[in-house]
Formats: structure tokens, sequence, C-alpha cells
């Protein structure tokens, strides 16, 4: 027993709210959880109360008089993506890209889709004009074909980059989305021709922090 709670009531109250705001997209009033569990309450919404705060206590929802109940949004839904995060990819000359597991998430389906995903650390400076920043998480969408003009994860022999895809006849080209120059006039990013290529991906969310200006 929590602090002298009951813990299967607990765990049946918050079970009930996550399953009602999955069904209703909104979470029950008092009055409806009291009424759900009468045998347990006995028409006593105070001890209702008592229970929700404390399942606001052990940080497994949030209660506020005005506003009443809140569960996590992605309750509304009830649909998770698990997408995991493997490693790095460059964003520039292509370079092994590590693909171990370093962690997993759980997203709303809402913003990633239902489609299989990983995430990658995006390395260099190379797609900045796409909006991908050194450090961003690039969310790729597990493919081996992409449409012209797509951002793709392409690996070519050992080795991965994220660059624009942009297939011809005989070959394809790899593009950057950065048009600055070096000190001689040519493209500090040049286009990478290949007939060669693997496609793992392709991106369709970035998440990246803005960065204050100093």
């Amino acid at each position: 027993m929590a602090r002298g709670f009951d813990e299967g009531m607990l765990n049946e109250i918050q079970q009930f709210i996550e399953q009602y705001q999955t069904r209703y997209k909104k979470a029950p009033s008092i009055r409806e959880i009291g009424k759900e569990f009468q045998s347990f309450f006995k028409n006593s919404y105070s001890k209702v109360n008592r229970y929700v705060h404390e399942l606001e206590e052990l940080d497994r929802l949030s209660f506020t008089r005005n506003k009443g109940i809140n569960v996590k949004p992605v309750l509304i839904s009830g649909k998770l993506n698990t997408i995991s995060e493997v490693g790095r990819c460059p964003c520039g000359t292509p370079f092994f890209a590590v693909e171990n597991v370093e962690a997993t998430y759980d997203f709303p389906s809402e913003l990633v889709g239902n489609e299989p995903h990983f995430i990658l650390t995006a390395v260099g400076h190379s797609m900045v004009d796409a909006g991908i920043f050194d450090g961003d998480k690039m969310f790729v969408k597990k493919q081996n074909y992409a449409n012209s003009g797509e951002i793709v994860i392409a690996l070519i022999g050992d080795e991965a980059t994220a660059k624009i895809y942009l297939p011809q006849k005989q070959y394809a080209i790899l593009r950057a989305a950065n048009s600055s120059v070096n000190e001689d006039g040519t493209k500090r990013y040049p286009d990478i021709k290949t007939k060669e290529l693997q496609i793992l991906g392709v991106v369709d969310n970035v998440l990246h922090r803005p960065k204050a200006k100093r």
C-alpha cells in the first residue's frame, strides 16, 4: 500500500483514466471516476479526490482544480511508434555511420506516423539549407527507395551520408543543401555521383534546438 492508499485501486483508476481519454479524447471527471468505482468509494468524492491527488504525487497524472485531470497527450490516440536512435550520420563527406542502438523512444503516431523509423544524429553542415544542422536528430523512415528531390540516408559501400537524392539514367547524384563555396569558387560540398548506392531511408522529420545568438 502506498501511504495508506490501495495500490490496486490506484492502478485501476489510472487505467480507467487512460482508457477513458483514449476513447473520448478527454479525461473523466471526479464524479465519473467515483461512479465507475462506486463499490469502493461509496459516493465519497473527497476520497476520489485523495486518490487522484496521490496519482499526481506519484507523477502518474496531473490535476488542477480549474482544468481537472490531465494525462499524457499521447493517450488521446493511444498510438505510439517506438523508434531507436542508432548513431550518427554525416552531412558532408560520407564516412562510416555508427549503428549501435543508443536509445529507444516512444513517439505519438500523430507526429511521426506509423511506419518503421530510426533516428540518426546529423554531423556536419552540408544540409543546413534544408534545415538540418550539426547535432540535429533526423527521423528516418525505413525504405529502400526514394523520389527525386527527397533527402535520403544513402549507403555507399560501408559509408553513409545524408543528401538530396537525384536519380539519373546511368547513375545517381547525391547533392548537398549548402551553396557555400571555397576561396577558388568551387563548391564546398560537391555532388556525389555513384552507380552503387543503397538507400536506407528517407528523412521526413528533424528535431533541433534553437541556438541563442552570441
